[in-house]
């Protein structure tokens, strides 16, 4: 999981984002709160696959990190536009263009409604099993998100990859929100599983073998094509965290260190 932007905003971005506004319009004004977490589904429903909503895509896959990665494992090819705050806690939020995220069918089914919040007084609140049966009548408490939303957050200030091991970890001590986050956002998106820790251990492995040739390349005046794209190639690798740890940690990489050192506007890359 990695922080994610926005470059360039695509041609058809305002008149997409209109048409999102107006659709929220519809869905706010069905009554209660109960009835609008029912239309938000229903809506949402129908809409999907829209010139608007593929728009919005469009605008999400631009963020993708890199090549249509998933915003939240970095592994897998992303496909569904999934809402950050749950439609079905938060139907205010069902056509918000800063709620959404682009993830994989796996991690968005991991997730589902699950959701965490930190009230004003330091109560953490539970909203996941709110709608197990049906609608409540009333809202969900105000609150922080406990889930990192790597649109807002830069995750690497919240977890810590062992470049060894493959494991992302909180990177604050226990005790501290910064840990409650972390361990969170490790534990519902199951960041730890699905072979995870194992391809981000072989793709260490191919990022420093990148770096390497880039380095190899310097030597050779002939090689500055060669060398173009191998930036290119570690803008598209898989697994941007690797290579961000990479560069934090290369202090302490046996060799790493001695290649940035050789290279250092690859740590710019």
């Amino acid at each position: 999981m990695i922080h994610v932007c926005l470059e360039r905003c695509p041609d058809a971005a305002d008149a997409a984002l209109s048409e999102l506004a107006r659709y929220q319009r519809e869905v706010d004004a069905a009554g209660s709160y109960a009835e609008r977490v029912k239309a938000a589904e229903a809506h949402w429903r129908n809409r999907r696959g829209n010139k608007a909503l593929d728009t919005v895509r469009a605008m999400l896959l631009a963020m993708c990190p890199p090549v249509r990665r998933c915003m939240y494992c970095e592994d897998s090819a992303s496909t569904d536009v999934e809402h950050f705050r749950p439609k079905r806690l938060y139907p205010e939020l069902v056509f918000a263009w800063a709620n959404y995220l682009y993830a994989c069918k796996g991690c968005n089914d991991t997730k589902g409604a699950r959701f965490r919040v930190r009230k004003s007084d330091g109560e953490i609140v539970d909203l996941t099993c709110r709608h197990a049966v049906a609608p409540t009548e009333l809202p969900p408490a105000p609150g922080e998100a406990m889930l990192l939303d790597p649109r807002h957050d830069d995750p690497l200030e919240y977890l810590d990859l062992g470049l060894g091991t493959g494991l992302l970890l909180p990177r604050h001590g226990k005790g501290t929100l910064g840990h409650d986050r972390a361990r969170y956002t490790l534990d519902v998106l199951g960041l730890n599983d699905r072979d995870l820790p194992e391809i981000r251990h072989t793709a260490a492995t191919g990022y420093r073998a990148l770096l390497a040739h880039f380095v190899a390349g310097r030597k050779d005046a002939s090689a500055v094509e060669s060398q173009a794209k191998t930036r290119v190639a570690v803008h598209r690798y898989a697994h941007r965290t690797v290579w961000e740890e990479m560069k934090r940690q290369r202090g302490s990489l046996p060799g790493v260190g001695a290649l940035f050192e050789e290279a250092p506007e690859a740590l710019l890359w």
